[in-house]
């Protein structure tokens, strides 16, 4: 319910949570490339972030639900994202 953290866990038997950002809808998969990360966030839609400052990331864009659907898993393949939701599977390509 409360989007994505990131957490360090280089001492695994104290993880510290460095940073997070809320998405609306409940989290259903997250995937990350390079210095991007996807949330699908179900009736949230899709979410993109920068996350290549790991104690601040950036919202880069959305697509919401009213416009692709329930969404359930999101995959990075060859810098290109794509989204599953209840409409179909979408592509969508990165741009820095």
């Amino acid at each position: 319910q409360e989007g994505f953290k990131i957490i360090d866990i280089s001492d695994v038997n104290n993880p510290t949570t460095i940073s997070g950002l809320d998405t609306e809808g409940y989290a259903q998969s997250i995937d990350v490339t390079d210095d991007y990360l996807a949330v699908a966030s179900g009736g949230g839609g899709v979410y993109i972030f920068d996350i290549s400052d790991k104690n601040n990331p950036e919202f880069l864009d959305r697509k919401d639900d009213k416009e692709i659907g329930y969404t359930y898993k999101v995959l990075f393949h060859n810098g290109i994202l794509f989204a599953a939701t209840r409409n179909g599977v979408y592509r969508f390509s990165i741009n820095p």
